[in-house]
């Protein structure tokens, strides 16, 4: 904050014999104010009203108005990364279609291309680390409420490890089951006991995939960068589909209840259709999707089918999401260098 000196107020006093005088004084005796903050400030910038005009009073007031607004306006380059600008390149990561069928501008994708190279990434994220990055204030708030929750519940942190670790390992089970089953391997299905209730909840849905593609299949998006695993493809009640296994212990009955899983199906779909790898099997591109979710209590899955209009409505979704993921990174290797 400026603090104006009492001996330079006298002085310009003294020697002021208008309002305009006292402007000139004050521009030569910026010299003495601390010198860093004088850079910043504009004297001609000052403006004042008739009322203001009448009094020396009105001077010094508009001058601490205008030094205010110039300290505001510091404080926020100060603590913010707003002074990097984003390449304009970035913007092809809006225009990307989600089949192969669609063009994009070759030269963009290129210099998007480059600037990766340049961040040197160890790495190309997941589906899931983009999601978790480019979460809203809000959701993460739900996250960390409901950890909490659960921590509480089951007895402390350990146990909540403990709790993570099995579900990972009954959602690892039950794919491995429905894998198996597709591929008609069902004499070597082997359920763990504590996965019954979910095998049972999908084990009927089977019988609607037919003509399976593709089944745990990795992927990476060629012009995005990232990957993933493609649960299965098929044709799923009149459609060639990509579908996903989901476990629950809460039901799911509406598409929108689901969190970010059908952002899931559209990052593998989009990924899946550019890479080309359907061509392998005689596949157009995908524009269909389906969610299913299997509950441990053995209650029939659900099931969301995904049209093509759905999942171009979560691909604008999805392409935002990835749009901020490499911006974050872009200005965190700025910031680094």
């Amino acid at each position: 904050m400026m603090r104006f000196s009492t001996s330079i107020i006298g002085t310009l006093v003294r020697y002021s014999t208008s309002h305009q005088c006292f402007i000139n004084q004050y521009k030569h005796s910026c010299v003495m104010i601390k010198r860093s903050y004088c850079e910043k400030f504009d004297i001609s910038k000052v403006t004042l009203s008739n009322r203001e005009n009448s009094s020396l009073d009105g001077v010094k007031k508009a001058v601490k108005k205008t030094v205010k607004k110039t300290k505001t306006k510091l404080e926020v380059t100060q603590s913010t990364d707003t002074d990097i600008v984003i390449p304009e390149c970035f913007s092809v990561l809006l225009e990307l279609p989600l089949t192969a069928e669609k063009k994009v501008d070759k030269g963009k994708l290129e210099e998007f291309k480059q600037i990766i190279e340049e961040i040197d990434i160890k790495y190309l994220p997941s589906v899931s680390t983009v999601i978790k990055a480019t979460e809203s204030k809000k959701q993460k708030e739900v996250l960390e409420n409901w950890k909490k929750q659960k921590i509480e519940e089951l007895g402390g942190e350990e146990k909540f490890l403990n709790y993570q670790k099995k579900t990972l390992g009954k959602g690892l089970n039950l794919h491995k089951c429905i894998e198996l089953t597709l591929k008609g391997q069902t004499e070597d299905v082997n359920i763990n006991p504590n996965n019954e209730g979910h095998w049972r909840s999908v084990k009927d849905i089977l019988d609607d995939v037919k003509d399976t593609k593709v089944i745990e299949e990795p992927c990476v998006h060629p012009e995005m960068f990232y990957n993933g695993k493609v649960d299965c493809v098929a044709d799923f009640r009149g459609n060639m589909s990509l579908i996903e296994w989901k476990t629950s212990s809460k039901m799911k009955p509406i598409l929108s209840s689901t969190y970010d899983n059908p952002l899931q199906v559209v990052a593998y779909m989009g990924a899946i259709n550019r890479s080309g790898i359907l061509k392998q099997y005689n596949v157009p591109c995908l524009k269909h999707g389906a969610l299913v979710f299997a509950y441990p209590s053995g209650e029939p899955a659900t099931v969301h089918l995904m049209s093509s209009k759905i999942c171009e409505k979560y691909w604008q979704q999805w392409l935002k999401r990835v749009f901020n993921y490499w911006t974050i990174q872009y200005k965190a290797s700025s910031l680094a260098s």
